[in-house]
């Protein structure tokens, strides 16, 4: 895809449509109330990552059943940056496995943040995430909803 990605459906709402073009809303879908079990093909790291990042990302309301694929990647690309880094700690930078190791470390870094972006896991992707409560209501409800007595 070239270009800008696509502002998400609320924010073009909040701003305006001066093109009047149709805003596609999303689907939206079920969000998971419990983590299932990690896949049997992740590492140990791999594991713990897996539970902390899914139980917090369960905690937000984020993360849905459509998601688990995506959350298997990021723990399998944080365990093999974890392991590439402890079998670095035993090579010298002047052996030859060095560059190689360091190589797959990098990607291994970079897989892990592309898919902690897809996550809303950083800074910036959470800024772009939204959590909507699920129930249905009047487009004026949260405002009356907030309103102390």
């Amino acid at each position: 895809m070239r270009g800008r990605k696509p502002l998400p459906a609320d924010v073009v709402r909040l701003r305006g449509n001066p093109g009047c073009r149709p805003i596609r809303s999303p689907p939206r879908p079920t969000i998971l109330s419990e983590l299932p079990p990690p896949p049997p093909f992740l590492t140990d790291e791999a594991i713990t990552c897996w539970q902390t990042t899914g139980a917090e990302l369960i905690r937000v309301g984020v993360l849905s059943s459509l998601d688990l694929a995506v959350l298997g990647a990021y723990a399998d690309s944080y365990g093999r940056w974890v392991q590439i880094l402890r079998l670095m700690k035993d090579v010298a930078p002047s052996d030859p496995r060095w560059r190689v190791f360091s190589r797959t470390a990098r990607q291994a870094k970079h897989d892990f943040v592309r898919f902690a972006q897809e996550l809303g896991a950083t800074p910036v992707s959470r800024s772009r995430v939204s959590v909507s409560p699920g129930g249905g209501g009047s487009k004026f409800g949260h405002l009356i909803a907030s309103r102390e007595p």
